[in-house]
């Protein structure tokens, strides 16, 4: 009998699995039935390409005939339009290098020997018909009223209107050269280096004095390493902010090396002795002789007669006793 029945479950659950698998089937078949033909077709696939090719194609030519004519406006709008205001600074073309040479190194470092200066500037004298090219003086009336620091900043000022007047002085040269045909090309290279150099010394000079008006704002620990360095683009350097770094830890290891002072060194106050408790009838100690301060001689009034005060110490048992005033012989 229990074989019986096992076999009736075996054959029951492979039933139960052959309906599954024609369930599984039919379903597939009904999905390929319900497929569209077109997808079975190989061709059909290009034929949908080239369709949407020709749709995409006009589009695009029709986007760029639209930016083209944007871009190529006329001549007369643009006009009308005005010019661009934009925040980038522009540079020109380049120079010859040699002409650079002269004058990159005055621009970092100024002219080297004040004796080239005072050359050039006495080469290029100032037309008598233009004067006013010449630094006008301080009024005499103002010297004694001025201070020192005062007197001196305009003494600065007055030697950059000296430069820049020379400078100006060369240039009308040369203009009243070419004006007069007495044109000539070397000597008007000359004019012409000797004006940039000019103007390549008062350039470098107003760096200095606007390095001067910062660097007292700044800490006193970084004046060192920027004054050594060089301007570029900026006016204390593009590695200002590694040279302030630098200067920092510099200022931290030295803070470091030095001894500190040892508590010993500190002033020590002394201690005080200790007192015992003071009785009630303490009294301070005797006043010191005064005679001595009246001087000899010169009238009755330093010949007048003085007292100390003595304390007698009191005894053991006893109250203390009273002050007595003790005459004290005249010298």
């Amino acid at each position: 009998m229990p074989k019986r029945k096992r076999d009736s479950d075996s054959e029951e659950k492979i039933q139960r699995k052959i309906k599954k698998l024609q369930k599984k089937l039919v379903r597939r078949q009904k999905e390929k039935s319900f497929t569209p033909d077109i997808l079975s077709e190989p061709n059909t696939g290009s034929d949908i390409e080239y369709q949407e090719q020709e749709f995409i194609v006009p589009v695009e030519g029709i986007e760029s005939s639209m930016v083209e004519e944007v871009n190529t406006l006329e001549k007369s709008i643009l006009e009308a339009l005005g010019d661009t205001t934009s925040s980038e600074k522009g540079y020109g073309d380049e120079i010859h290098p040699e002409i650079v040479k002269r004058v990159e190194e005055i621009l970092l470092s100024g002219i080297s020997q004040n004796e080239e200066k005072e050359k050039l500037m006495k080469k290029y004298l100032i037309p008598k018909n233009v004067m006013l090219l010449d630094a006008p003086k301080l009024n005499v009336e103002l010297n004694g009223l001025l201070s020192d620091s005062i007197k001196n900043r305009d003494k600065r000022v007055k030697d950059r209107q000296q430069l820049l007047g020379t400078a100006l002085s060369a240039i009308l040269i040369m203009t009243d050269n070419i004006i007069k045909n007495n044109v000539d090309k070397i000597p008007t290279i000359a004019i012409l280096s000797d004006v940039a150099r000019l103007l390549s010394e008062l350039h470098y000079q107003d760096t200095v004095t606007r390095r001067k008006l910062i660097t007292p704002n700044l800490d006193k620990n970084i004046h060192s390493s920027i004054e050594t360095a060089k301007r570029d683009c900026y006016l204390f350097g593009e590695k200002f902010n590694e040279n302030v770094k630098t200067a920092t830890a510099i200022k931290r290891s030295a803070a470091s090396i030095l001894k500190t002072k040892s508590s010993n060194s500190q002033r020590k106050v002394p201690d005080r002795p200790n007192v015992g408790p003071r009785q009630e009838n303490y009294r301070a100690p005797p006043c010191t002789n005064r005679s001595n301060q009246y001087k000899k001689g010169g009238g009755d009034k330093y010949q007048q007669r003085t007292t100390v005060q003595h304390q007698i110490a009191p005894q053991p048992g006893h109250p203390p006793m009273k002050y007595y005033k003790k005459p004290v012989r005249q010298s």
